[in-house]
């Protein structure tokens, strides 16, 4: 920032003396998706805090629309929202058997049925992990394919 005119006399600088500061310049973009700053069309939702996201000068983080339908239909509670049959029923696996992998694919599968048959999702696979170490712990491992944009991405589902 230039040195103010209280240092000059009035009349031999006109606001100041010195380098002018530079600063950047504001990005006014919607939903920007901090990679590239360029304007998403969904929001971002932590998956920890089950909240919006921000960026460092308080906007809303951007995700892919694709990407936000796929973490809403996995995080959602089945039949818990105001679209009826939107969710995932992992909720309701209650004992880890024989078929527990079984059960976790087939949840995970129907939770993205819509997404599939409306040709916005393809399931590549989906890997249930159970430590040995724990014998209660289980996570699914998702990887999808976002036919909007052919990008594939992981996720990992806890169920």
């Amino acid at each position: 920032m230039p040195i103010g005119a209280g240092g000059c006399p009035a009349g031999s600088s006109s606001a100041g003396y010195g380098v002018p500061d530079s600063a950047a310049v504001p990005n006014n973009a919607l939903l920007p998706l901090p990679a590239n700053g360029l304007p998403q069309t969904g929001r971002a939702l932590n998956p920890t805090t089950k909240s919006y996201s921000f960026t460092t000068d308080g906007r809303v983080v951007g995700c892919p629309t694709v990407q936000q339908l796929v973490q809403l239909a996995l995080t959602t509670i089945f039949n818990s929202s105001a679209q009826a049959g939107l969710g995932s029923k992992l909720s309701l696996i209650q004992e880890k058997g024989s078929d527990y992998g079984q059960q976790v694919t087939a949840a995970i599968t129907d939770a993205l049925a819509d997404l599939v048959k409306d040709k916005l999702v393809q399931i590549v696979s989906v890997t249930v992990l159970q430590p040995s170490s724990s014998p209660d712990a289980g996570i699914a491992v998702l990887q999808w394919i976002d036919l909007t944009t052919g990008q594939q991405s992981p996720l990992l589902v806890g169920p």
